[in-house]
């Protein structure tokens, strides 16, 4: 008699327990698809998966299972201009040789800025250093002698 009495307990203790663990799993269940469908828009819209882990308060793992079988949206290459499906969502390029391309075109030397002559008012493009004033030799050794005649001049008065 005892015994059955204590099953009795239990089971009855067990259908609570078990009641409110149902609740709290259809809870947590509504939770989780509400995330799970926002992460999935997000990660359309080319968010990375560990920035919506971080925004939505859950793991990676929880992530990466939520928009697994979702491929990266597809966006332009900055070189080629040709759409393409990045391997990484950090991915700019479609080919290591737009990458190359892109990587050559910003270490190529840029070409001097055009500047007017201190002396003769034309335009001129340096050659090999920004701080050149003026066109040609000439220009510069008129203003140079220009300059020694004034101080000659100055030192003698």
């Amino acid at each position: 008699m005892n015994r059955l009495k204590r099953l009795q307990t239990l089971n009855a203790h067990s259908n609570i327990y078990s009641d409110s663990l149902f609740n709290t799993y259809q809870v947590e269940k509504t939770m989780k698809s509400s995330e799970q469908t926002q992460s999935r828009k997000l990660y359309a819209t080319g968010v990375p998966r560990s920035a919506i882990a971080k925004q939505l308060g859950v793991s990676r793992n929880a992530v990466n299972r939520w928009t697994g079988d979702m491929q990266v949206p597809k966006k332009p290459c900055p070189v080629c201009q040709e759409s393409f499906r990045p391997n990484r969502t950090n991915q700019r390029y479609c080919s290591n040789k737009c990458s190359n391309q892109r990587d050559y075109q910003s270490r190529k030397p840029k070409p001097p800025p055009k500047r007017e002559c201190a002396e003769c008012d034309r335009i001129f493009q340096s050659r090999n250093d920004e701080r050149q004033l003026y066109c040609s030799k000439q220009c510069r050794d008129k203003v140079r002698n220009h300059l020694n005649y004034q101080k000659r001049k100055a030192q003698k008065e």
